[in-house]
């Protein structure tokens, strides 16, 4: 099987890191002194187990995806239109895309570009990050890339995937209750990186506090109101289990739009602070607490970009 990992940051470049160990035919599609780096000396990824450095295949072409069977697709959401249409061109008749973008309706804004079940709807947990060219941080305890199958005809790509996944030591589930999953996944994003964008701080400080803590679970009410008017919910047990997943793990838990925000890189905001403010207008949602970290999210980042 071949494997492209389309838009090679920390997560592609984790999971083309640990593809490489076994010497998966995988290529990374990245860009700029990141990919320089990888051409030139390999790719470092620092674990709890330590440092390890492998070579690996890796190019800016997108074309390259032309005899692919496989594209894991990590872009930014925010690059989504662009980046889809190029795959539209190149991609064979017979090749599905994994698609583990933090969006609510991520998988099916490529379907619409890229072709009725081409795409493959997942997620991932992780917490990584680049360090420097050529060099990702993967921290904490959790690791898993979930997917499932939505058509009959990505069964045998989810089949074999499903056995390099295990041969790689890459942790994943495989579920039939995708849709489900990818909005935990998003509710838990969009408190995370909401909450600490907002405040410009980490959420262990978010929960410490009174007020902002206080905050923050009005902020969960009211995607979770969002959840059960659009069915992805029944109840208030995911919002829960999410609120203690953020306890639990708040030592090592950063949302990448904080670490893009502090960078005055380009943020996610619209398909995360932005889509509750969507989703509860489609669903004659009041969420005032949503609505003002939208809003001061987008203060902070206009005075960033005009720094």
């Amino acid at each position: 099987m071949k494997i492209s990992i389309m838009g090679a940051g920390a997560v592609g470049s984790y999971i083309g890191h640990k593809l490489a160990q076994i010497r998966v035919n995988a290529t990374l599609i990245a860009r700029g002194s990141h990919l320089e780096t990888m051409q030139k000396h390999g790719l470092y990824l620092e674990t709890n187990d330590g440092v390890k450095i492998v070579p690996v295949k890796a190019t800016d072409s997108i074309e390259s995806i032309k005899n692919s069977d496989l594209i894991i697709y990590t872009v930014k959401t925010y690059h989504n239109d662009d980046v889809a249409k190029q795959i539209s061109k190149y991609i064979n008749p017979y090749a599905k895309v994994l698609c583990l973008q933090n969006g609510i309706t991520s998988w099916k804004d490529l379907e619409n570009i890229i072709g009725k079940n081409t795409i493959i709807p997942g997620l991932i947990y992780i917490e990584a990050q680049m360090k420097k060219p050529g060099y990702v941080n993967q921290q904490g305890n959790v690791v898993d890339i979930v997917f499932g199958s939505i058509d009959s005809s990505q069964n045998d790509v989810v089949y074999k995937m499903s056995d390099i996944f295990s041969k790689a030591q890459i942790p994943f589930t495989e579920t039939k209750n995708i849709l489900s999953e990818i909005w935990k996944k998003w509710f838990f994003i969009a408190v995370l990186a909401g909450m600490t964008c907002a405040f410009n701080t980490n959420i262990k400080s978010v929960l410490a506090n009174t007020q902002t803590h206080e905050i923050l679970k009005q902020c969960m009410k009211e995607i979770e109101e969002i959840g059960i008017k659009k069915g992805y919910q029944n109840d208030s047990s995911i919002t829960e289990s999410i609120y203690q997943y953020l306890i639990d793990e708040s030592d090592d838990l950063i949302a990448s739009m904080k670490l893009d925000l502090d960078n005055k890189k380009e943020i996610e905001i619209d398909a995360l602070s932005g889509a509750v403010i969507k989703l509860a207008e489609e669903t004659k949602t009041d969420c005032p607490v949503n609505l003002d970290i939208y809003n001061r999210i987008n203060i902070l980042y206009n005075n960033y970009s005009q720094d």
